[in-house]
């Protein structure tokens, strides 16, 4: 597989993400104010309820998109980091 392949696919799995998180975002957005609201996570989405304050870095009582994105970009990485360092010798 050459480099031009790899960026491809990583292309492709990100527009691919990104359009099935919009439509999930839509989908338990009841209000359709384009956040979620606590009540709107609790049973669309048990993990961002899990993680809602962790994730609501403005304390304004919902997850905007951006905020959402940010945490998971946190949370791949901090995964991707310590899954590199659990397999270091």
């Amino acid at each position: 597989m050459t480099h031009q392949d790899t960026l491809r696919e990583r292309t492709l799995r990100t527009l691919t993400t990104r359009r099935l998180g919009r439509r999930a975002l839509a989908a338990a957005d009841k209000d359709g104010d384009g956040y979620l609201s606590r009540d709107e996570v609790a049973t669309a989405e048990p993990f961002l309820y899990q993680h809602f304050d962790e994730i609501d870095v403005n304390h304004d009582g919902k997850l905007s998109p951006a905020e959402i994105r940010a945490y998971f970009r946190r949370y791949h990485q901090e995964r991707t980091q310590a899954d590199a360092a659990a397999t270091k010798p």
